[in-house]
């Protein structure tokens, strides 16, 4: 699968995210955030995490109490990633 289609089916799981928040002030504010958030999680992510095992180990302490990750395969991929257990 090529980065954009990747990009797209990101695109669509964080719009699909978005449409939770409905009202407006927490809208605009919870889209700010949670981009800020990703991007900022994708930039340690990209120079810290130089294995599965430390991108594991970083997301894990980042989504604690949040939600419990595994690795597992993604739907229609022949390889494992990070998800939401």
């Amino acid at each position: 699968m090529s980065y954009n289609e990747q990009a797209e089916k990101i695109n669509k799981d964080l719009k699909d995210a978005f449409v939770t928040m409905k009202h407006p002030q927490i809208e605009e504010e919870g889209k700010i955030k949670l981009v800020n958030a990703i991007l900022w999680f994708g930039q340690v992510a990209k120079y810290r995490c130089r294995s599965n095992t430390a991108y594991d180990n970083f997301s894990k302490l980042v989504f604690d109490g949040i939600a419990e990750l595994e690795r597992k395969p993604l739907e229609g991929q022949e390889f494992e990633i990070l998800q939401v257990k």
